[in-house]
């Protein structure tokens, strides 16, 4: 191993254990004040609400009509496999907590699980980076907001990773996995484009109607979410995200929820001054802009040039363009740290998206002031606690360094194939002379 190499790899243990050590703080602080701290969610009485509120409609009906959800029909199949029906006969789902010991089994058997096989993707891949990769994907701040919150990601990440990760020797596993993902999540319908780009036609239909079929078996066990109502919820819930205060950038993945907050009935400009909001709404949208155009053009380069770079860099390309579009919320990083830490170090550009990764993966955040936060009832602790939260620099920075990481990803790539479109026309051009 050269000395650059072990640079490499000792900068990426330290920042694995700033993780890895951010955990140890955060079981402190708990011990110490009975709730989780921020970033974590600032309600600690609705630990786990997402999914045991997802399970108490799948139970009862009206997930589509009367919740409005966005989440196809194979979660409320799978929370009705994964949970005890006769929990959810509540009128109040926060109830089904205690009830539902199955549901909570579930929940972190597929946490603990996704930390195995982040380990066996990362230990086939390079056997150095593995367990830094492992605790920053694992353990990091996504997957751990993820379980806090009682999120599907976590289920979604699990059948994402063996899919994509390599450890599959199967096609037709990777392609059940990569269907089964796309019913969990829709914005991930992208890991079809991938296969579309490279024209593997056959792969992309096999892979479309792997997505349809298990769409239309898990409707017909659930009994609803039509296509049409389906589309509904996500054109609804997409066209229609609007900041109501400062709590909602808590921990997002874009900067839709600052824009939608400076720009709307909050009084940001009394705050922080008329041409501080009037250069964040000029700067914060074009710079978007200019990476979801840089993503597009890569994708078409593929498409148009018959690129030879890897289907997990297309596939990056494909979820970034995704997951910056929409707000999906902070959790959905993790699949951007775990496609980045599935890239080799070879370059600077690479270097420095690994090392946003693992800042986007540290389970803490620095925080200035104090919100005025009432006393709430801590779930985990069983007792009305005091809250003590404040503006944190994670609410400004994180949606940035993914915005980073999609340009240093893409414009690495646009640059190295214009590099070779240059090198086969002076080829094309010297053999034109010769002859």
């Amino acid at each position: 191993m050269t000395l650059e190499r072990r640079q490499k790899v000792l900068l990426e243990q330290c920042l694995g254990l700033a993780v890895f050590a951010l955990l140890g703080y955060i079981i402190w602080f708990y011990f110490s004040n009975l709730y989780l701290p921020q970033p974590f969610f600032y309600n600690p009485s609705d630990i786990f609400m997402d999914w045991f509120n997802t399970a108490y409609w799948a139970n009862n009906g009206g997930a589509y009509d009367v919740w409005m959800t966005i989440y196809p029909p194979l979660s409320f199949v799978f929370l009705k496999v994964f949970g005890l029906e006769q929990c959810y006969s509540f009128s109040e789902p926060s109830l089904a907590r205690d009830c539902d010991w199955l549901g909570k089994a579930a929940l972190f058997g597929f946490f603990f699980s996704n930390i195995a096989i982040a380990a066996w993707v990362f230990f086939k891949r390079d056997p150095t980076t593995a367990l830094p990769r492992t605790i920053a994907t694992g353990l990091g701040l996504p997957m751990l907001y993820a379980l806090e919150r009682g999120n599907l990601l976590i289920v979604t990440f699990t059948v994402f990773s063996l899919a994509v990760g390599g450890v599959m020797a199967g096609a037709r596993l990777r392609w059940l996995f990569s269907a089964l993902a796309v019913n969990f999540k829709p914005y991930l319908v992208v890991m079809l484009v991938p296969s579309l780009v490279r024209r593997q036609w056959g792969r992309f239909e096999t892979l479309s109607i792997s997505v349809i079929a298990i769409y239309l078996m898990s409707w017909a066990v659930y009994g609803e979410g039509a296509p049409t109502s389906l589309y509904r919820n996500i054109t609804s819930y997409a066209g229609g995200f609007e900041a109501a205060g400062f709590l909602d950038l808590w921990y997002s993945t874009t900067y839709k929820a600052i824009l939608s907050l400076i720009t709307g009935p909050y009084p940001a400009t009394s705050i922080l001054g008329s041409w501080r909001v009037e250069t964040a709404e000029l700067l914060i949208p074009a710079y978007t802009a200019l990476i979801q155009i840089s993503l597009v053009l890569a994708i078409g380069t593929v498409f148009f040039r018959k690129s030879s770079e890897d289907n997990e860099a297309i596939l990056f390309f494909c979820v970034a363009l995704a997951l910056i579009s929409s707000e999906g919320g902070g959790y959905t990083q993790v699949f951007i740290i775990f496609l980045v830490f599935l890239a080799k170090w070879e370059s600077w550009p690479k270097g420095c998206a690994i090392v946003l990764a693992y800042l986007l993966a540290l389970p803490g955040d620095i925080t200035w002031g104090r919100l005025d936060m009432v006393p709430s009832f801590s779930y985990l602790a069983d007792r009305s606690v005091t809250l003590d939260f404040g503006v944190s620099v994670g609410m400004a920075v994180r949606p940035g360094f993914v915005l980073l990481i999609c340009h240093l990803l893409s414009w690495e790539f646009l640059w190295k194939e214009f590099r070779a479109s240059e090198a086969l026309k002076f080829r094309f051009r010297v053999k034109s002379t010769k002859i």
